[in-house]
């Protein structure tokens, strides 16, 4: 999964040529994050969508290197599985909303822009369970009455490339990690028991933005 997420974005990187830079100056639009987590016997079929934009003071400025706050806002989920009386079963559904700001260089030239950040922030988090594990539970002679998860504190270091078609149209890719270990309480026949998941991704993302003024 790693080399297939680094071949991606060094293919995209290579061939791009050098021309105008967008001379707008705020784009909003939207992208969509594929995520391989680190306990993937666990969390499974992860994605999100996020919320893109860019904003310039000065737009079609110099080419060459800068600084820049970041920020993220996005929506993310992933079937979560446990294993009960020996069998694989889907719990339910793990969701994120994370928002975070962050800092980090950019280089642009021309059409292209490479950009590094390191963003904090929070992960406000929730669960659906599936009916699938409240059976699975029944069965075991132990009903599932509730999961709870914890908001919590995530980090996220991000390199992300931006690619101008026109004045106004800006495609986007990203890959980034994040750091995210709520704290899960599962209560079942009355017992609760509380751990810490490691819900840690890579997430490659695509996107685009149109720019408005």
């Amino acid at each position: 999964m790693a080399r297939w997420i680094f071949g991606i974005l060094a293919a995209l990187l290579l061939p791009i040529a050098a021309q105008a830079q967008t001379d707008k100056h705020a784009s909003i639009g939207a992208g969509i994050g594929f995520h391989q987590y680190s306990d993937n016997d666990r969390f499974q079929r992860g994605f999100g969508i996020g919320f893109l934009y860019r904003i310039s003071r000065h737009p079609g400025g110099q080419n060459g290197w800068g600084w820049e706050p970041t920020a993220t806002l996005s929506l993310s989920g992933a079937d979560y599985h446990t294993d009960t009386g020996g069998d694989d079963v889907k719990l339910g559904r793990f969701k994120t909303i994370p928002v975070m700001v962050g800092y980090g260089p950019a280089y642009r030239h021309n059409r292209t822009r490479i950009g590094f950040s390191l963003e904090a922030g929070a992960s406000f988090n929730g669960f659906t369970i599936d009916p699938a594990g409240e059976r699975a539970f029944e069965s075991a002679g132990t009903p599932l009455e509730n999961v709870n998860v914890s908001n919590s504190f995530v980090v996220k270091p991000a390199a992300g490339l931006w690619y101008d078609l026109s004045n106004r149209v800006g495609l986007h890719t990203g890959l980034s990690y994040l750091y995210n270990h709520p704290k899960a309480s599962i209560t079942a026949g009355g017992v609760t028991t509380t751990s810490t998941w490691n819900a840690d991704h890579v997430s490659l993302s695509v996107g685009a933005v149109y720019g408005i003024f």
